[in-house]
């Protein structure tokens, strides 16, 4: 992994490598889908697609519902 931000295709591109299993995609904040699978990852950002979309943040979903 290259020491500076990632864009949002950099981090796909990371996460086929990695195969990270049950990685539902790379989100901002007001695109992300409003009903998590019940086992699932992805990466979200907490900026909204009006800003500078720079503060990537992981997330897990673990048997909820």
């Amino acid at each position: 992994m290259p020491n500076k931000a990632l864009t949002n295709l950099e981090i796909m591109k990371a996460v086929k490598k990695l195969k990270i299993p049950r990685f539902r995609g790379v989100f901002v904040r007001d695109n992300l889908l409003v009903k998590p699978n019940r086992m699932e990852c992805g990466v979200l950002n907490l900026d909204d697609t009006s800003g500078n979309v720079t503060h990537w943040v992981a997330y897990v979903v673990q048997g909820q519902r």
